[in-house]
């Protein structure tokens, strides 16, 4: 058996990569890792049965519609043509396969043309970190163009076996993403609840963004409190010292297209962290009658008075709740009418205590 190894074969270096890839339409889709500069050695490996290429490469969005390899026609190219496979696997030539596609490389035309693997539906690049290509070619009629120096530096080649790395070598490659078609979109999980009233004047807002073609790292995301100007930031966002009232947070991602998510996550709360005012108790003080009605009123800086619930007790220090109107029956004697009033967030008042005396 032979031994499975690559091979560099000199090539003419003639024509530049800049020439070349300007012959480029990028029918199918548009260009994410662009590889291809000035090739000095065509590439195959010696194996037996079989001629399988691997470049590693680092996708900066997270959809691959199209892979295109450089390759030159061999000495032994058919009369046929020659259909080419191409496999995506996940960080090694060994890795598990994300998607094949073929593509037919005609006897005329160029010696050394851009062929394109087109993808249908796109690949899910997932989850972030570098992919593998592998060039499968079952009869050796070509072979991969590239350097001897790798200046691509967000992935390497492998040897033939898929596993051991080569970073000097560079294999020239394009990766192609689809048109971006849709916004970001934003979601948040806040602390406290959103539509809730509390008393902690802190708050704690865990946010995460998708979009369909720019991974989550790389999107821009912008926060707004209670109306300010945008500002970036990472998700979690603490709020400190907060001022009573109602507050409002909202976070827009924008991807690397540009566009901004039209609906961003919005979430509103209340913050009070004030008591109640001590109730102001209306009723008789020397009642003349048995049942004698009282009526209890308190102001808050958040909370409406009728928002404010009350607790009451008639000699007793055992506060229970009740309504800001009551009617009590009275005895002959002295009498203590205690109350507190609480505001939605949980703040107890000063207790308010009126002196009653019935004749």
């Amino acid at each position: 058996m032979k031994r499975t190894t690559i091979i560099a074969r000199a090539a003419s270096v003639a024509a530049l990569a800049a020439a070349i890839c300007a012959s480029v339409a990028w029918a199918s889709g548009t260009p994410d890792q662009v590889n291809d500069p000035e090739w000095a050695s065509g590439w195959l490996c010696e194996l037996e049965g079989a001629d399988r290429l691997y470049a590693g490469f680092t996708p900066t969005r997270r959809l691959l519609s199209a892979f295109s390899v450089r390759v030159v026609k061999r000495f032994n190219f058919p009369a046929e043509g020659l259909t080419l496979t191409g496999r995506v696997r996940v960080a090694t030539g060994t890795g598990s396969v994300l998607g094949t596609a073929t593509a037919v490389v005609p006897y005329a035309g160029e010696a050394r043309p851009l062929v394109t693997f087109d993808f249908t539906p796109s690949l899910v690049l997932e989850p972030e970190g570098m992919f593998v290509f592998e060039l499968a070619n079952d009869v050796s009629g070509v072979r991969w163009l590239g350097a001897l120096e790798n200046p691509y530096p967000r992935g390497h080649s492998f040897d033939c076996d898929g596993v051991t790395a080569m970073p000097s070598h560079d294999f020239n490659f394009i990766s192609y993403v689809p048109a971006d078609g849709s916004a970001p979109d934003t979601t948040l999980t806040p602390n406290p609840r959103a539509a809730s009233v509390t008393r902690s004047r802190r708050a704690v807002v865990e946010f995460t963004a998708t979009d369909d073609l720019t991974y989550a790292s790389n999107l821009v995301l912008n926060c707004e409190l209670d109306g300010s100007a945008h500002t970036p930031c990472t998700s979690p966002v603490s709020l400190e010292s907060l001022a009573d009232g109602r507050h409002t947070f909202a976070v827009t991602a924008t991807d690397d297209a540009g566009q901004t998510d039209a609906t961003p996550a919005i979430m509103s709360w209340t913050v009070d962290g004030t008591a109640p005012t001590r109730p102001q108790v209306i009723g008789p003080r020397r009642p003349s009658r048995a049942r004698a009605t009282y009526r209890f009123v308190a102001r808050d800086s958040v909370d409406r008075a009728r928002q404010l619930k009350f607790r009451c007790a008639l000699d007793s220090r055992r506060l229970r709740p009740c309504s800001n109107r009551i009617a009590r029956r009275i005895s002959k004697g002295r009498h203590v009418l205690r109350v507190i009033a609480i505001d939605r967030a949980g703040n107890l008042s000063p207790v308010a205590a009126v002196q009653i005396a019935r004749p």
